[in-house]
């Protein structure tokens, strides 16, 4: 079992892109810290790959990574996970950002979470 680390990417505009390639169902996701900037805002996710059942849920910290909570989509929390090709609009990111994912054979996913950094 690997853990697959968070790859932050400055963009233009300071946007910032953070994201998790080629997750299989023996991986972990790594904990994305970006504290440093404040947290994120106007937020957008998408995730790419095959499935292979999976379900994949977005988890979000303040408290220094020791407690996660599920991130809302929308108005509606998405509790029940992504199950298929995504794009959606996030609310704004916490400090910590952990995908997770639960069942699934043969899935390999990418996560991508990309906003506003607050410090610029």
């Amino acid at each position: 079992m690997a853990e697959v680390a968070a790859t932050i990417t400055p963009l233009r505009g300071g946007k910032i892109r953070i994201s998790w390639a080629s997750v299989t169902e023996s991986d972990t996701f790594g904990i994305a810290n970006i504290e440093d900037l404040g947290g994120l805002f106007g937020c957008n996710l998408q995730i790419t790959g095959t499935f292979g059942g999976a379900s994949i849920t977005i988890k979000g910290s303040i408290d220094g990574g020791s407690t996660f909570g599920t991130v809302k989509q929308g108005n509606t929390l998405g509790a029940a996970g992504y199950t298929a090709a995504s794009f959606t609009p996030l609310q704004d990111m916490p400090t910590q950002i952990q995908p997770t994912h639960s069942g699934g054979t043969s899935e390999s996913v990418n996560v991508y979470i990309e906003g506003l950094a607050v410090r610029q």
